[in-house]
């Protein structure tokens, strides 16, 4: 009885899962491909080991060139390893394949920054501030009071940063 109860439940379970994938589309084997890479790519990025993670970027984006999330991590990779102009060109090419990307364009604007591109990183900042669903203002607003302190702007930058709390009080 328990056997039969058991296959029961797990042909339910099949049942289920079969109709739950209905909707979402087939990846190809280039896009699974790319994903894994990405998936390895990304954690090796986190873990600030960041030969590792561009070596397997570099084949994600190989095995799908259009994923604006690889771009990004490209870029982010390429920072790290001190290539700011393969860095940007990639940040870039992901804001050209969703300009909603806000993770990238941060990414570009705090990258204009440290190479004291204020003008450039401001209008990136300023940019992302319009997307109001964005869950991240408070590192924008954050990263704009560095930017006005840099430019001896001490009260916008104090105004910033009161809207950084504001966001995320921690």
């Amino acid at each position: 009885m328990a056997i039969h109860k058991l296959f029961i439940l797990l042909m339910l379970l099949f049942c289920i899962s079969c109709a739950s994938n209905k909707g979402a589309p087939e990846l190809t084997v280039e896009e699974k491909k790319a994903q894994l890479f990405y998936d390895h790519g990304t954690a090796y990025l986190v873990n600030k080991k960041y030969t590792e993670a561009l070596d397997y970027l570099l084949k994600a984006n190989k095995s799908n060139p259009n994923r604006s999330d690889v771009h990004n991590n490209l870029g982010m990779a390429y920072y790290f390893k001190e290539r700011p102009k393969q860095a940007i060109r990639h940040l870039k090419r992901a804001l050209d394949i969703d300009p909603k990307n806000d993770d990238a364009r941060n990414n570009l604007a705090s990258l204009y920054f440290n190479l004291k591109k204020y003008n450039a990183a401001q209008k990136e900042y300023l940019h992302i501030l319009n997307n109001l669903v964005y869950k991240k203002q408070f590192r924008v607003y954050y990263n704009l009071a560095l930017l006005a302190e840099k430019r001896g702007q001490n009260k916008q930058a104090k105004q910033y940063l009161y809207k950084s709390l504001k966001e995320k009080s921690d």
